[in-house]
């Protein structure tokens, strides 16, 4: 018989010492192995298994969602899906035809407000540009009281991809920006008036679109992929601190688009998420 040192140390391996050590590697074995899966799938298992929340019910009938990018596709659904639901909606994005596009579409499908406010949030690198974007935000909906949900959704992808070291600093510091700044100071000026509905006894939200880069780092989006990294652990931190609202983190796949035929449908993410 030939010997074979691979056979010999598995051999070995299980049948070393007594059954207690043995016991603790297999433990600890199945525990690294089947942890992950259980992390991954918990979510989507409870998300899809529970009944469906009424949304209008919990929140408020005739109280105001606030959506940032609003004219990229999954703003836009997001907007879409709110005003369907009865909400009244405030549009904020840096392009004032996409959401003249998006407001005809609701005033065309739903019979709620809608109010629409021009943000240069690339051009936005100070946090008083974002307090007087959230006080304009608050007077659209007749004082921060009225405001139920923020979705933010700001986003901006790498101008050079992967060739990082051909990006203008200028590029670098506006991508920076517009995958930070929003969600951070956006959060700080309208969270209070959130938190403050959650203590005269009614429901708010925070949703904060992040990615499955924020887990697995894309070579050609570094500073993106970056980004949604911080966002995510931004926003863990934020529910841990504020367990009495209602926050969500909602790491979307890349969505269907010209450069990406493959990905999800905006649609579908979205009802995934609500």
């Amino acid at each position: 018989m030939v010997f074979s040192p691979f056979r010999w140390t598995l051999g070995k391996m299980f049948t070393w010492g007594n059954q207690r050590p043995r016991r603790l590697c297999y433990a600890v074995g199945l525990y690294t192995f089947f942890h992950p899966i259980y992390d991954m799938s918990y979510a989507s298992i409870v998300h899809n298994f529970r009944e469906p929340l009424d949304l209008k019910n919990r929140y408020g009938s005739g109280s105001w969602v606030v959506v940032s990018g609003a004219s990229n596709p999954v703003g836009k659904q997001f907007a879409l899906k709110f005003a369907k639901k009865g909400f009244n909606v405030i549009l904020v994005d840096q392009s004032e035809e996409g959401m003249a596009e998006v407001k005809t579409l609701l005033d065309k499908e739903t019979n709620v407000k809608v109010q629409s406010i021009y943000h240069n949030f690339p051009k936005s690198d100070e946090w008083k540009e974002y307090e007087e974007l959230c006080q304009s935000i608050q007077e659209a909906a007749g004082g921060s009281e009225n405001i139920s949900i923020l979705v933010n959704n700001v986003e901006e992808k790498d101008t050079k991809g992967a060739k990082f070291h051909k990006a203008e600093d200028a590029e670098i510091v506006q991508t920076i920006n517009m995958n930070t700044f929003p969600l951070v100071f956006t959060t700080r000026f309208l969270g209070p008036g959130l938190k403050n509905r959650v203590s005269n006894g009614k429901k708010s939200a925070i949703i904060n679109i992040s990615s499955t880069y924020a887990d697995r780092p894309e070579a050609s989006l570094p500073i993106y992929s970056s980004a949604k990294s911080f966002g995510d652990v931004f926003s863990q931190n934020l529910w841990y601190e504020n367990q009495e609202m209602d926050i969500l983190t909602v790491k979307g796949m890349p969505v269907k688009g010209k450069k990406v035929p493959n990905g999800v449908d905006a649609a579908d993410l979205v009802d995934g998420a609500l």
